[in-house]
């Protein structure tokens, strides 16, 4: 579960977190200044981990039934052949 929370944070959470903080519009009200442009894409892995552990996607779910689907065929197919 943990593996696939992680893929769901790396594939769907963090572009549209990096996205957002590449946005040409930003204010600079709340710029970070050196700091953020050192540390920030570390922050956007941090804040993705913790949404995709957070929130209910239902597909980390998925991934984890996929994945003990994918395990139980081969031995389906042993009985079959």
């Amino acid at each position: 579960m943990e593996a696939a929370e992680e893929l769901v944070a790396t594939a769907f959470i963090l572009p549209v977190l990096s996205q957002v903080r590449n946005d040409p519009f930003k204010s600079d009200l709340f710029d970070g200044g050196r700091a953020e442009a050192a540390f920030g894409q570390q922050l956007d892995v941090i804040f993705a981990n913790n949404i995709a552990r957070a929130a209910d996607f239902g597909i980390s779910e998925k991934l984890v039934g996929q994945a003990a689907n994918a395990t139980q065929q081969p031995e389906e197919l042993n009985v079959l052949g």
